[in-house]
């Protein structure tokens, strides 16, 4: 009876290794096949990038360097540091799919004999779609080491090779929303409305132009309902149609102020609130970051 236990228990780690590997095959392949696709590879350190990397010291950042060099010869990706590299990034795209976040962790020393041991490191690639393809295994070094570099560069070739089974190219299929006013021009629809509220119209955007996409949008009330409506992108151009709602406006007690809901680069909504500044300037706020965008209207 002990020997069938110890048989089962041994069988049941072989098909729960076997699956397990093919779950990680699965996800490289996912992984592997937007190659053809993405161009940029986001960090997130925004615009205090470089300063961020300074004061990590050289030491601390050998792991950037080996990311770096790894991901430019296995998929091709330029890597996105700096807020200056960002922007360039978002001018060259015409879809926010063409750009991956990529996000680390490399945990503490752990010993398994004396000094030899491993680092536990988690990877995340994020895409558009919202699709995220996490792996987790270890840089394994010796007392020896005094660099990462060589054990993250073994780390890195073993666990996130391109996989040995098929996979074919894919693109993305980005979901475009609600087109208002289909096959009409909403800015000689907005100048031939007879009643027409305040806030109605053609907004460009003044500030905070950095990172959204949006160039000019039209606000408009329709079956009682107040939209924001893409005019102009000024990147990504191939996520927005003409007239495709980006959000919707709820008044309240107040004439001067809104809230509601605005789609930022990957569709998702944020919620905001609107608030008029003056005759032809309004500013809307993040409630979450509390980031604000104002806009100047021109119609």
């Amino acid at each position: 009876m002990k020997r069938f236990t110890i048989t089962l228990l041994f069988l049941t780690i072989i098909i729960f290794s076997s699956k397990a590997q093919d779950i990680e095959k699965q996800k490289l392949a996912y992984l592997y096949s937007k190659i053809g696709y993405v161009k940029f590879v986001d960090i997130g350190y925004d615009k205090n990038g470089v300063d961020y990397l300074i004061s990590r010291g050289a030491k601390e950042s050998q792991d950037l360097v080996v990311f770096k060099e790894f991901i430019s010869e296995n998929f091709g990706w330029d890597f996105i540091v700096t807020d200056e590299q960002r922007k360039q990034a978002y001018s060259s795209c015409k879809s926010i799919c063409e750009i991956a976040d990529l996000r680390w962790s490399i945990g503490t020393f752990v010993s398994d004999l004396l000094a030899v041991g491993h680092y536990p490191i988690s990877v995340d690639f994020n895409f558009c779609d919202g699709t995220n393809v996490h792996f987790e295994f270890q840089i394994n070094v010796n007392g020896t080491t005094i660099s990462l570099i060589t054990p993250m560069k073994k780390a890195l070739a073993k666990n996130l090779s391109r996989p040995e089974i098929p996979f074919s190219f894919e693109e993305f299929n980005r979901k475009h929303n609600q087109v208002l006013f289909a096959n009409q021009d909403i800015v000689e629809l907005l100048k031939n409305k007879k009643e027409k509220n305040e806030i109605e119209g053609v907004y460009k955007l003044y500030s905070n132009t950095r990172f959204s996409s949006i160039s000019k949008v039209a606000i408009i009330m329709k079956d009682d309902k107040y939209y924001i409506l893409n005019i102009e992108s000024l990147y990504f151009t191939d996520d927005w149609l003409y007239g495709e709602i980006r959000g919707e406006l709820i008044p309240t007690a107040s004439d001067k102020f809104m809230i509601g809901k605005l789609a930022n680069v990957q569709k998702i909504d944020m919620d905001i609130s609107l608030n008029i500044l003056s005759k032809g300037l309004i500013e809307i706020e993040n409630q979450v970051t509390k980031d604000k965008m104002t806009f100047v209207k021109l119609l």
